[in-house]
């Protein structure tokens, strides 16, 4: 925690500002977000919803503690870019490899593939802006422009706005 904003540190330099929480479920609300399966999903769902957290709505050191769970929750799950937002899942991962973590590197490329294939546009978009599918082979990459729905999603991420 810096001036009561959590910060993420990766080999003693700062990389990554937390921008903010997303919203606080319910019980009795539950079954309005079942169909979510990723942070981005969540994202996209209240952005048009009107329901997110404002930055002021959580106490800085209960927001600090949620980060941790968050990321020790990501990391006891096999990097799994689902639980954390692809803008900070991807970069961390990439750190991870880039430091030699020989499970990350594993990881890494599946979870490209695993999101080209599964996510959605905005995803889809993140991940080739940022030149993340440069880590899939040729033939990896061949492979999805061969799939339909990709196609589709590709499509909707660049020139169907």
């Amino acid at each position: 925690m810096e001036n009561d904003k959590p910060l993420i540190y990766f080999k003693g330099k700062q990389f990554r500002k937390c921008k903010y929480l997303l919203f606080n479920i319910l019980i009795h609300q539950i079954k309005k977000w079942s169909e979510i399966n990723s942070i981005n999903k969540a994202d996209e769902k209240l952005k048009n919803s009107g329901e997110l957290l404002t930055e002021n709505s959580i106490h800085p050191l209960i927001k600090f503690w949620i980060y941790c769970c968050h990321l020790q929750t990501w990391a006891q799950n096999q990097y799994d870019t689902r639980i954390l937002h692809t803008s900070i899942a991807f970069p961390l991962l990439k750190a991870l490899v880039d430091a030699g973590d020989k499970k990350a590197l594993r990881i890494f490329k599946e979870e490209i593939s695993s999101r080209l294939i599964n996510g959605g546009p905005g995803v889809i978009k993140y991940l080739i802006d940022e030149h993340y599918h440069y880590y899939l082979t040729d033939v990896e990459v061949c492979a999805l422009f061969e799939d339909p729905e990709f196609i589709a999603k590709f499509d909707k991420a660049y020139y169907l706005d």
